[in-house]
């Protein structure tokens, strides 16, 4: 089950891109530090914590990110394209 739009405009994030799916068991620390662009999709297994840019097209995943300036661009898999 993942959280609605609703509830993660309520977690205020720093910035939050259209089509975002988070797993509601994913960990999330100091979302106001955490920016996600477009079409992204995190599994259960993820905790997100610190200062976080998800750029556009992640496709779930499955690792720990935990940094205090971490910058993840386009994952190798992006949305069955």
């Amino acid at each position: 089950m993942y959280y609605s739009r609703a509830e993660l405009v309520d977690m205020g994030f720093k910035t939050l891109g259209e089509n975002v799916f988070i797993d509601k068991r994913t960990p999330i620390d100091f979302p106001h530090k955490i920016s996600l662009g477009n079409n992204i999709k995190i599994g259960s297994f993820c905790i997100l914590s610190g200062n976080i840019v998800l750029k556009d097209n992640v496709l779930h995943m499955s690792k720990k990110y935990r940094s205090d300036s971490l910058n993840f661009y386009n994952a190798e898999m992006l949305w069955g394209r």
